[in-house]
């Protein structure tokens, strides 16, 4: 008996012994090729937006769409490719993303088909977050962009404006803190994606670890290139908003107008009225400009509409505030918000488009970015 428990012990002595070791070997690779330590680690940042390879199958107004939804390591939608090649980079919400619709058949992919017919040599490379603000692109700046080795576009295309309304102050005279303008003091806190991580603790170690680790990284590329992708399925009928609207949006439905909302609302009443909105705006806008010259790069601004066009008085002042700092600072600038007319059947909840709205926003939109394309790319 105190044999076979002897030689138990043993056996259990000799495999926590191997247990051990194989422990201590993990953890000298991780170290040794792992991200831990290393100045461009992505640590617990934007790890839903990286290595991701979906199969949809989406249905827009009776038309099933079946493709791969794809985000490469870097976090860009799409297939890999060298960052040191990027020359356009596009700063969007999920509105510039369109995780549902077809990459080919987005506001990105039809201008880079219409781009290529013209001839013209680069392409753009959406860099969309859902959720995104102008705060998250801030963030994008401060804590994405800076860890992408030789990432150095020379236009930025930020397409902003729905997002905005997280951010928009109670009350009149709110003064945003100017301390810290990629935060400052806003209404609640700030969402997960304009953060670039999570919220939870538990959440934040996962992510960090699946971003860092060696054998986690491994992983992935050996799933995204030998294993199925993962399945999902999203029917939207415009006409009935299926995905979350509040409650009597779609009651009544008109697509104002730029000009028709100018004689709903009075401009100077409502730049009052949002006084602080439109300081704290104004300097986030401010402030994505200059970090932008500052590398020597250009932004261009494209501004945005709901389903209702400008009938929202948040959206309508929103367009007014980056159309006049735009003006004021001749930035290139493309007015969606001034030239766009849209149908309910663009959209397939209040603000996201279907493919044939994303078409429809892209031809308004791809003949001004391929003059500006042309204007400040020589090389």
């Amino acid at each position: 008996m105190q044999l076979l428990i002897k030689k138990k012990f043993n056996y259990l002595k000799v495999a926590g012994i191997n247990l051990l070791i194989l422990l201590i070997i993990i953890t000298i690779i991780e170290l040794i090729f792992g991200y831990w330590f290393k100045k461009d680690n992505w640590g617990n940042q934007i790890r839903s937006f990286r290595y991701k390879n979906v199969e949809f199958t989406s249905e827009f107004n009776n038309k099933k769409y079946t493709f791969l939804y794809k985000r490469n390591s870097y976090g860009f939608r799409g297939e890999e490719h060298d960052p040191s090649k990027i020359r356009i980079a596009f700063l969007g919400g999920s509105t510039g993303n369109e995780q549902y619709t077809p990459q080919e058949l987005s506001i990105v992919g039809r201008v880079n088909t219409f781009l290529k017919s013209k001839n013209f040599k680069y392409k753009i490379h959406n860099a969309s977050v859902d959720g995104q603000s102008s705060i998250g692109i801030i963030h994008n700046f401060k804590i994405w962009f800076p860890k992408i080795n030789n990432f150095n576009p020379k236009i930025y295309v930020i397409y902003l404006g729905i997002n905005e309304r997280y951010y928009v102050p109670e009350g009149i005279g709110y003064e945003p803190n100017p301390s810290d303008i990629s935060s400052g003091k806003w209404r609640g806190h700030i969402n997960d994606f304009d953060n670039l991580k999570k919220t939870s603790l538990k959440d934040q170690i996962f992510d960090h670890i699946k971003n860092d680790s060696f054998f986690m990284e491994k992983g992935k590329i050996l799933k995204l290139r030998f294993l199925p992708p993962s399945k999902r399925t999203a029917a939207y009928d415009p006409n009935k908003f299926k995905v979350p609207a509040r409650s009597g949006e779609i009651e009544n439905y008109t697509f104002v107008n730029n000009d028709e909302a100018n004689l709903i609302y009075n401009k100077e009443k409502l730049l009052i009225k949002y006084s602080g909105y439109v300081k704290s705006l104004t300097q986030r806008l401010d402030y994505i400009n200059k970090i932008i010259k500052a590398k020597k790069a250009l932004p261009i601004f494209i501004n945005q509409v709901r389903f209702d066009g400008q009938k929202n008085e948040i959206m309508f002042i929103t367009n007014v505030i980056i159309r006049k700092y735009c003006i004021d600072n001749n930035i290139d600038f493309i007015d969606l918000a001034n030239i766009a007319n849209l149908e309910i059947t663009d959209f397939y909840d209040t603000m996201h488009t279907t493919p044939e709205g994303s078409n429809k926003i892209a031809k308004y939109i791809q003949n001004d970015l391929l003059k500006f394309f042309k204007k400040n790319l020589s090389d």
